[in-house]
C-alpha cells in the first residue's frame, strides 16, 4: 500500500497542492517530475501540503514508529527500505521550513486513520528535525516537548533533541530536567520514556552520567529494555 502521511489526509489539500499531490504519487512519473511536484507541496501555502513533504521526506530515510493508526505504535515500512533517499537533496529547504513550522502556533489534524494529532505541523516538522537538527535547534524543540498534548510531538521530540545533542560538550539543564520528567512519570507511554532515555546515549555529561545511574537505581527494568 502505498504511503501518503502520516499526519495529514491528502483529500484536505486545496486544489493547487492536491494537484500536486496526486502527481507526485504517480508511480510512473520520473524522479526529477517527482523533485518538482515535492519542491511546489514543501513551499505551498498549505499547512497540509508542507506537513505531507516533512512525513514523504522522512517516510523515505526509515520507518517511524508512532501512534498514527487507530491501534497504537505502528511500524510503517517505506517500499525500498534502505535505499537512500532521493529527496535529501531538499535537505537545506527542508531544515529551513521545518524550522520555521516550530514557530508556529500547533495545529490539530486528524489523519488517514481517523486519530487526531494535536500539533500535526510540530510532528511533521520534528520528523524532520530527527535527521537534520544541529544543536541550535535545541531552542526550538524546548518549547514544543514542554507544551506538547500529543504523544507523537512528544516522542518525535526526543529523536530531534537526540539528534541535537550528538557529543554536545553544552549542558542544558532545562532539557535535563524536562527529559528526566519523562523518563520517570509512570503515566507516559513507555516508548516517550525509553525515547527519552535515548536522547542521552551520545550527550556525554557528568549531569547525563549521573541521571544515568539514577535510572539505573530508580528504573532498572526500563534502563534495560531501552534500545
Amino acid at each position: 500500500m502505498a504511503f501518503d502521511s502520516y499526519f495529514w489526509t491528502p483529500s484536505e489539500l486545496p486544489r493547487s497542492p492536491r494537484i500536486d499531490f496526486m502527481k507526485f504519487r504517480l508511480p510512473n512519473n520520473s524522479l526529477e517530475k517527482k523533485f518538482k511536484h515535492f519542491h511546489n507541496l514543501l513551499f505551498s501555502d498549505s499547512v497540509i501540503g508542507r506537513g505531507i513533504a516533512f512525513d514523504q521526506f522522512s517516510y523515505s530515510v526509515e520507518p517511524q514508529r508512532l501512534k498514527v493508526e487507530s491501534y497504537p505504535w505502528t511500524y510503517t515500512i517505506p517500499e525500498k527500505l534502505g535505499a537512500q533517499s532521493p529527496y535529501w537533496k531538499f535537505s537545506d529547504e527542508l531544515l529551513v521550513k521545518a524550522r520555521e513550522e516550530l514557530q508556529k502556533s500547533p495545529i490539530t489534524s486528524e489523519n488517514l486513520h481517523a486519530v487526531t494529532i494535536k500539533g500535526a505541523n510540530h510532528a511533521s516538522a520534528l520528523l524532520v528535525l530527527q535527521h537534520l537538527a544541529s544543536e541550535e535547534d535545541v531552542k526550538l524543540i524546548v518549547p514544543i516537548i514542554s507544551s506538547s498534548k500529543d504523544t507523537n510531538v512528544t516522542y518525535l521530540s526526543c529523536k530531534a533533541l537526540k539528534k541535537c545533542l550528538y557529543n554536545s560538550q553544552n549542558y542544558y539543564p532545562e532539557v535535563l530536567s524536562i527529559l528526566r520528567n519523562l523518563i520517570f512519570n509512570e503515566q507516559e507511554d513507555l516508548e516517550n520514556r525509553q525515547a527519552a532515555i535515548q536522547a542521552l546515549e551520545t550527550y556525554n555529561l557528568p549531569e547525563v552520567e549521573e541521571l544515568l545511574i539514577e535510572i539505573s537505581q530508580k528504573c532498572p527494568d526500563l534502563l534495560s529494555a531501552t534500545v
